[in-house]
């Protein structure tokens, strides 16, 4: 394929609150995921920002990541596939998503005609409302996730276009 296992792809940064975040994206797998990976993997990233103290953390943050089908075909839609969680994000856990986001048999009946994906990531603005700046040393605790399986994208992701 065009991607290697665990290479990374980010989107665009959007501002979320006092948050810039980005979705990542691993098109074969990210390295944690033995090879062959058989599932795209896919997390949120919080993007730190200069002027932020070094012991940043936004606190409870409730995110969802979804894969739509991108066809208009209403009948033959099938369901997205939306996994959702809740996160305290901080310098040093910076993003959180899934290892195993959709499995690539999964990925087919989701694609495009010319090949891509519509992957899309929200953040529920009501949990980043009590969300602010602040040392690391804050009170945890988001409730039970949605979905098990979560956890942090590997370090060493290679290059993001």
């Amino acid at each position: 394929g065009k991607y290697q296992h665990g290479q990374g792809v980010r989107s665009q940064p959007k501002r979320v609150g006092d948050m810039s975040v980005a979705l990542l994206v691993f098109p074969e797998g990210s390295l944690t995921l033995e090879p062959p990976a058989e599932h795209l993997s896919a997390f949120l990233a919080v993007l730190p920002q200069p002027h932020w103290p070094a012991e940043w953390e936004f606190t409870n943050i409730k995110y969802s990541i979804t894969c739509f089908k991108w066809t208009s075909a209403v009948r033959s839609r099938p369901d997205p596939v939306r996994k959702s969680d809740c996160h305290t994000f901080n310098a040093s856990t910076d993003d959180r998503g899934w290892h195993k986001f959709i499995a690539f048999d999964a990925i087919r009946e989701h694609l495009s005609e010319d090949g891509f994906l519509c992957i899309r990531g929200a953040v529920d603005t009501s949990s980043v409302s009590r969300a602010f700046l602040k040392p690391a040393a804050a009170e945890r605790g988001c409730g039970r996730s949605s979905i098990d399986g979560r956890s942090s994208a590997p370090r060493a992701a290679g290059p993001y276009t």
